[in-house]
């Protein structure tokens, strides 16, 4: 869902898109899982097909989102930054957080760290075939 959801974003023109990345994605594997999700990995190869990417290397999913993204609307600026920029409390104006497919308590804890940083904050999950 985080490529379709980054591609609208991309294609209706935002001014800047901020891919975070988290350090405990082992924990979160757990709740999401990819090698089920037929829809989002469908829409992961399109991306890695769209830039080229279809050689087999196993690259970090994030930094074909970012050049993928890039791709489609060069206007938008898109960058990848650790969620420790938002553990921080550093502000980033103009700036929307979209949690995408996270479990409960990760939704919190981030919800937490936006109301820190004044960062509106929005939580989607996909539910079977027709999200």
């Amino acid at each position: 869902l985080v490529f379709e959801c980054g591609k609208n974003l991309a294609l209706s023109g935002v001014g800047h898109i901020v891919v975070l990345t988290s350090g405990d994605d082992e924990i979160e594997d757990t709740y999401h899982n990819a090698e089920l999700d037929d829809l989002g990995r469908a829409y992961e190869r399109a991306a890695r097909a769209e830039i080229g990417h279809n050689n087999g290397v196993k690259e970090d999913p994030t930094d074909v989102l970012v050049e993928f993204l890039q791709r489609l609307n060069p206007s938008v600026g898109v960058t990848k930054k650790s969620r420790t920029v938002l553990e921080a409390g550093k502000k980033m104006d103009g700036s929307i957080l979209l949690s995408i497919d996270r479990p409960y308590s990760t939704q919190k804890h981030l919800n937490s760290l936006c109301r820190k940083c004044e960062m509106p904050f929005v939580s989607v999950e996909t539910a079977g075939v027709y999200g």
